[in-house]
């Protein structure tokens, strides 16, 4: 059937609004941002690092309890004092709040009339008791009978009868143990044999032990563990200490000896007889001596060996060789006597090697004992320790500015116990690797040497000799010593100034951190910050504007703190109560008191929350020659206004010039407006770059490490917790990596010049003997290091 005319035709359908593209943002999200990377032990991490750009971690804030009073509550009077001093220009001075019952106290001090009684009269009247008309009497409180009170006439009655009390007491005062020097009592008592083996092990020390025991190079005997241990662990690194030296000054005698065998006959060359050069005599005493420095340093000389034969040469390797090629020298000239003439000893510069080795020892057993002393005596109780974040996301996060995916970050919190400690000392620095590189270098060169000397001259014998002094000149005996050296020299500083840093390993890896973390409160001199003055606008008692405005400074921490506890006199009990405090980026503070929503910050802040603030030209009249405007509202009503100014703390200068030297931003964490970027490089006059102010979430997670208190903590670089003590000790660590590093091509340097000075020598007709050789060499070295080291240091 036909439709109904009046049946409509259905509308066209409307095309669909095309699709809205997504954002440039959006786009950016989308696209792949993953990288892959190989750890150390070869497992692949997968890092996001565009996702977690975007996102921002979300730091839980700690509940605030709020106390809620049982019943009615007293609440001290407040008034507001007039300031003592006027004010710059138009401001108002900045007036104190003060309790009321403190006003009164002070005011009734003030008028007060002491009435001087004499002390008879006192007695008499309490002896008889009178009392006043209408005074209440207490029952109970009567004088004692006469019967009952001792026969005493005056005060020094008294005072001898405590002394006889006393005096019998310590005659009944008997120590029945040796109490432990730190006071606590220790859970573990050794029983009497065991500290009677124990004595007889400390007892116990042979030649062979004086010389032979290697503090930086054994097995760790025994780790300090607890608290309690350290007497025993003071008293075993005194006792090391000590051989060190012992052993140290035997080997200088030997050396001396030799010195006086071998410089004479050089300093008197026309002298014939027993002790002439190259005589017999003479040869054998070198090779004995030698003999008796490998039996002393018995040790490193055969672990030198043992590791040279499964050829990865250490430090020890070099030392090692060239006491068994000196002794063949020595030999063999012995042997030619009368024949070979031109034979030189070196057997000086072997066993200078050796003495080289036991300065080292003496140098790490003074820096170990005296780090131990600061770490477990010093700073027991107060111990703070610089280490970095080990938390990836947490790193990432405060790490934001620095545009690096994860950077080492340092930063100080307290440590209650420092482990590892002995382990951790006896770490030395990876000199091996050096010593595999240039050990058989220079014993190649010596090698070629020896065959161009013999070939020149026709002589075997002098090429022997020249293969003897090449390496005794080029072996490299100061790879353990200087790092040793420098260690030393810096914790001796840094020990008198309660600091330390562990080993050198330690100082490299604090060196090659990417920034360190502080608070803004420890930048800034608290005592020169200043107040200029304020100006109210007459929108609330100026009572409730001071203690608003000290309340949220105090709270929330900076370099104003102790500006605002001057204004309320440290009575921070007058104080209301801070809730949702809140740090926006770069505006200010907002948080609520008492029911109220309170700010505090620039004129950014009140704009973006719509208070009314003067005009722009009104903040500009008082910002100047540095000062700061601070503006504080109370319920989207602008009430008063702060003129401020910040001082930094100038002597953290020499630090922060040395971070930057080195590299390394500081990231500071700080809740007050005015503390930026510029304002830190411009007054420590350093490049805007080395600074960076954290943002809100960072600032609280780095809130949260620096408050928490380690329970143990790896013993690496310890101070006293102040920031001008960790500033010290992280400087001194990259002062320590950088003069490492200079040791280290000085090292390269004066083996290359030894084999320098002895090419020259055997291979042409400059005429220098050995021993003059070898003290040129050792004074260049000298002259050397003092302008590498000392210099650098000053």
């Amino acid at each position: 059937a036909p439709a109904p005319a009046a049946a409509a035709k259905a509308p066209a359908a409307r095309p669909a609004p095309p699709a809205e593209l997504p954002s440039a943002e959006e786009l950016f999200r989308r696209s792949k941002t993953q990288v892959v990377t190989l750890d150390n032990n070869g497992h692949v991490d997968v890092a996001d690092y565009k996702t977690r750009f975007f996102s921002k971690l979300q730091v839980e804030e700690p509940e605030e309890l709020e106390v809620v009073p049982e019943g009615p509550v007293d609440k001290s009077g407040i008034v507001v004092s007039k300031p003592e001093t006027a004010a710059e220009q138009d401001l108002e001075p900045m007036p104190q709040v003060l309790a009321a019952e403190e006003v009164k106290e002070r005011e009734d001090q003030r008028t007060r009339r002491l009435e001087i009684v004499p002390p008879v009269v006192k007695k008499e009247e309490a002896r008889r008791g009178d009392n006043v008309d209408g005074q209440i009497v207490l029952t109970g409180f009567d004088a004692p009978d006469q019967e009952t009170v001792p026969e005493i006439d005056d005060e020094t009655d008294v005072e001898d009868l405590l002394q006889e009390r006393r005096k019998e007491k310590a005659k009944n005062f008997h120590l029945t143990e040796e109490i432990p020097f730190d006071g606590a009592e220790s859970d573990f008592t050794p029983s009497p044999e065991e500290r009677a083996r124990d004595a007889k092990e400390e007892k116990k020390h042979n030649w062979r032990a004086w010389f032979a025991q290697e503090p930086q190079r054994r097995s760790v005997t025994r780790e300090y563990n607890v608290p309690s241990e350290r007497t025993a662990i003071h008293r075993m690194l005194t006792a090391r200490n000590n051989r060190a030296t012992i052993s140290a000054a035997l080997v200088g005698g030997i050396q001396l000896l030799m010195l006086l065998f071998n410089v004479i006959p050089v300093l008197a060359h026309t002298t014939s007889g027993a002790f002439a050069q190259n005589s017999v005599l003479l040869c054998v005493i070198n090779a004995l001596l030698l003999i008796g420095t490998a039996a002393a340093d018995s040790n490193r000389f055969l672990d030198g060996l043992s590791a040279l034969l499964r050829l990865r040469p250490t430090a020890d390797s070099a030392v090692s060789l060239a006491i068994v090629i000196a002794l063949l020298q020595n030999t063999l000239a012995a042997m030619a006597s009368g024949t070979t003439a031109e034979a030189a000893v070196f057997s000086v510069a072997a066993v200078f090697g050796v003495v080289i080795q036991k300065l080292t020892e003496k140098l790490d057993a003074m820096r170990t004992l005296g780090n131990f002393e600061v770490c477990s005596y010093k700073y027991e109780h107060n111990m703070y320790a610089v280490h970095a974040l080990d938390n990836e996301s947490e790193i990432f996060e405060l790490g934001r500015g620095l545009m690096m995916g994860n950077p080492e970050l340092l930063y100080s919190s307290k440590v209650s116990f420092p482990t590892e400690f002995m382990h951790k000392s006896e770490e030395t620095p990876d000199e091996n690797r050096l010593a595999r590189l240039l050990v058989p270098i220079v014993l190649g060169v010596s090698i070629v040497v020896g065959v161009v000397s013999a070939i020149i001259n026709q002589k075997i014998s002098i090429g022997l000799s020249a293969i003897a002094g090449t390496f005794c000149l080029g072996t490299p005996l100061f790879i353990s010593f200087i790092p040793a050296f420098i260690s030393y020299i810096h914790n001796r500083t840094l020990n008198s100034e309660g600091t330390m840093i562990v080993n050198v390993p330690v100082a490299e890896k604090a060196a090659g951190a990417n920034a360190v973390v502080l608070d803004a409160a420890d930048i800034f001199d608290h005592r020169r910050c200043t107040m200029h003055g304020m100006k109210s606008f007459n929108a609330m008692r100026m009572d409730s504007v001071l203690l608003y405005a000290a309340a949220l400074v105090i709270k929330s921490g900076g370099p104003l703190r102790d500006c605002f506890e001057h204004v309320i006199d440290g009575r921070q009990d007058l104080l209301p109560q801070v809730k949702e405090l809140t740090y926006e980026d770069k505006l200010g503070i907002t948080a609520r008191i008492s029911e109220q929503k309170v700010l505090m910050g620039n004129y950014n802040l009140m704009v973006h929350h719509n208070v009314r603030v003067p005009d722009k030209s009104t903040e500009e009249k008082y910002a100047h020659s540095g000062r700061k405007i601070i503006y504080l509202a109370v319920e989207e009503a602008c009430v008063a206004m702060f003129v401020v100014s910040y001082a930094v703390d100038a002597a953290l200068a020499p630090y922060f010039d040395t971070l930057e030297d080195n590299g390394m931003q500081v990231l500071v964490r700080s809740n007050d407006v005015n503390v930026t970027e510029e304002l830190l490089a411009r007054s420590f006059d350093l490049p805007a770059e080395t600074f960076k102010v954290l943002s809100a979430a960072s600032g609280k997670l780095f809130k949260r490490r620096r408050d928490a208190v380690c329970d143990k903590l790896p013993a690496g670089i310890v101070h006293d917790g102040g920031t001008a003590s960790m500033l010290r000790a992280v400087a001194a660590a990259c002062s320590i990596s950088a003069q490492s590093r200079t040791g280290r091509v000085l090292q390269i340097l004066l083996s290359a010049l030894g084999c320098i000075i002895s090419a020259a020598l055997f291979c042409t007709d400059i005429g220098f003997n050995g021993v003059t050789a070898f003290l040129i060499l050792l004074a260049f070295f000298a002259v050397i290091s003092a302008i590498f080291f000392f210099g650098k240091s000053k």
